[in-house]
């Protein structure tokens, strides 16, 4: 446990006021109000000590450790209480939480709850710089890097006879931090009562039983991972805590899912898309439900989904600042045959598409999502102005209550559910048209050979502007179509000057560090009529090294020769999905290395040394090289949920200057 800055107030933090909490009533019912005795009345401290009354004998918490039961881990929680509470910690605190994905971890962030504070989660590899800004910002009270000893008798006692140390549903549960648009991350501060209401719908919308597993893989510095710990332990189901790391191992993951018998587990959707294309994912027999959450979830992934895994298929959606997920879709085979909708807003929460002038265009029509309702966060820690900009008034509901302006373009259905077709920020202005990115990009996604889709406007000096549409091809949707078909296929949705002139094809699209389409991290665009190519570097590898060039050529798509010894995997474009990929390659000719071997090899030949070490038959051979067509690549045996901090802080260090 490590001392920081103090910045205490009571009942709440700097620079985040606390505004009349309404359920901001919708037209027309569309804001759904949290019904009586779920919202407002509780906090996660008190409802976590009142399942561990039910069912104390319970197990909590699975791991390589062992089993531990609820009142063990009650009685843990309160010791680490009891030490905050000596150390001063208490409601309208923040302790930062810097500790590796583990039992111990679950253990800290209950503790902080339990103390009344709130707590401020770090990822283990999140870059010094970065973590260095958040502190610097958010000055928590303390860091826990590792569990304190136990507080005293009566501190913990405390603890135990008043979960929460006096801090009601209005105090801050926990402040995540997010990518900010100017570069700046921004801190947003969830109350109490937000995430404890939000929880209870979990608990009647998806409910657990006593036998229920659910995957804890999540970084813990993204909002969904409370799924993933919070949400069972205040069912009385128990959290499968994955080792650090183990996301990107997919053989040891599914060992995890299958030796365990997971029953939940929650992916983005382009990371569900690389996990059903997994050979692995036919062991993973005991999932019963699987939770999408983070960006839109295409047909054919929806679809594969529902064939391939005996399990329940729900489609969520959400910002961190409406406290996890906003709206909710139970997914069903052959119901929404063209376009996956995000639902209907969850309990306490309102869905509301609206125009510039903040009415609501007809049914059928684009306009902007924005939320209401308690589930609404306070604001950015310390960021009073764009609180302001993206927290507004509701025109809607009864004065002092607001709505959060998601920056989401939206539509809304004759049956009511609302369907999410990109970003504001998508907008393009082309040939004197305003076009959206994203209704290019969902149009293409309905193509049965289209998993992916990505689309930006070329813009190069000297040259006049065209559209170019990348694309990931979908596992069994049969073969790509050629370019002209695809660009007929789009004609027939969307006028001539919305229609690609260039295109691409991508093994998946990049993504940000929370799982979304990275735009700023695309390939340079392909000129019309072609797939953009990277430049050849010199060298001339040989024997195993040129075996191993060979693979990542092919992995990358790289032109061949591309890839030398001298060069790193990350430094040639490689991240935690496609090393998968090479690892899978690597084990069809007898090497065993693995993702984590992949992305540290300084360089190329370093990598073949290592696969060498493990045998003259683990080497991989010199035979003659095909590169597969478009759907005929290998993929990656089971996706990992990325840790983004960790592989760009990796990345940086292996490009050197």
């Amino acid at each position: 446990m490590a001392g920081g800055a103090r910045r205490d107030r009571p009942g709440g933090l700097p620079g985040v006021r606390r505004p009349p909490l309404h359920g901001g009533a919708a037209p027309r019912g569309r804001a759904r109000a949290g019904r009586p005795g779920t919202v407002g009345v509780s906090t996660p401290a008190r409802l976590f000590a009142d399942q561990v009354a039910r069912t104390p004998r319970a197990v909590a918490l699975v791991s390589d450790a062992g089993t531990v039961d609820y009142a063990t881990l009650h009685a843990r929680v309160c010791g680490v209480a009891g030490a905050l509470r000596r150390a001063g910690v208490g409601p309208g605190s923040l302790v930062a939480v810097r500790v590796d994905r583990s039992p111990d971890l679950v253990t800290a962030l209950l503790g902080v709850l339990t103390a009344g504070a709130a707590y401020l989660p770090l990822d283990a590899g999140t870059p010094p710089r970065r973590a260095g800004t958040i502190l610097d910002e958010a000055a928590p009270r303390l860091v826990l890097d590792a569990l304190p000893a136990p507080g005293p008798p009566g501190d913990v006692r405390a603890a135990a006879a008043d979960p929460g140390c006096g801090a009601g549903p209005g105090d801050t549960a926990y402040v995540i931090y997010t990518s900010g648009s100017t570069g700046r991350p921004k801190g947003v501060v969830v109350r109490q009562e937000a995430i404890a209401g939000h929880l209870g719908w979990m608990g009647r919308a998806f409910p657990l039983a006593a036998d229920d597993r659910v995957l804890m893989k999540t970084p813990i510095g993204f909002d969904v991972s409370v799924y993933e710990w919070l949400w069972p332990l205040l069912s009385g189901a128990a959290v499968v805590v994955s080792a650090p790391g183990l996301e990107r191992e997919p053989h040891r993951l599914a060992d995890v899912v299958e030796r365990h018998a997971v029953t939940t587990a929650q992916f983005v959707p382009s990371m569900l898309h690389l996990f059903l294309d997994a050979d692995v994912a036919a062991r993973c027999r005991t999932l019963r439900r699987v939770v999408c959450i983070g960006e839109a979830l295409p047909v054919s992934v929806r679809d594969r989904c529902l064939r391939l895994l005996d399990a329940e298929l729900h489609n969520l959606y959400g910002p961190t600042e409406a406290t996890v997920a906003a709206t909710a879709w139970h997914c069903l085979p052959g119901r929404d045959p063209e376009t996956v909708p995000i639902g209907r807003p969850v309990d306490g929460t309102g869905a509301h598409v609206l125009d510039a002038e903040l009415r609501e265009p007809p049914v059928g029509e684009v306009g902007e999502l924005y939320l209401s309702g308690t589930q609404l966060a306070e604001g950015y820690l310390a960021r009073p102005g764009l609180t302001a900009e993206r927290f507004v008034a509701n025109p809607l509901g009864p004065p002092g209550s607001r709505l959060y302006r998601t920056g989401d373009l939206a539509r809304r259905r004759t049956d009511g559910a609302v369907e999410f077709l990109g970003r504001v920020d998508g907008q393009v202005k082309f040939r004197g048209r305003r076009i959206e990115l994203g209704e290019i990009e969902s149009v293409l996604c309905t193509h049965p050979a289209v998993a992916q889709a990505a689309v930006v406007l070329a813009d190069p000096p000297g040259r006049d502007p065209w559209l170019a549409g990348h694309v990931v091809p979908a596992a069994g949707g049969g073969p790509l179509p050629s370019w002209d078909e695809l660009a007929a296929f789009l004609t027939g949705t969307l006028p001539a000057h919305m229609v690609p002139a260039a295109w691409a094809v991508l093994d998946r699209v990049p993504l940000t560090g929370n799982g979304k389409l990275d735009r700023q991290a695309l390939p340079a665009p392909p000129a019309p009529g072609r797939v953009g190519a990277a430049p050849t570097p010199p060298g001339h590898p040989t024997g195993a090294a040129a075996a191993l060039c060979s693979l990542v050529d092919d992995v990358l798509l790289l032109p061949p020769g591309d890839a030398v010894p001298r060069h790193s995997f990350v430094g040639l474009g490689g991240d935690s999905v496609s090393a998968m990929r090479l690892v899978t390659r690597l084990r069809q000719r007898g090497v065993t290395v693995t993702v984590a071997d992949v992305i540290g090899a300084a360089s190329l030949a370093e990598l073949a040394e290592r696969a060498e070490r493990e045998g003259s038959a683990a080497a991989p051979s010199a035979t003659p090289r095909h590169r597969a067509a478009p759907e005929e690549r290998p993929e990656p045996e089971l996706l990992p949920d990325l840790d983004p901090h960790e592989y760009d802080a990796l990345a940086a260090q292996l490009r050197g200057p």
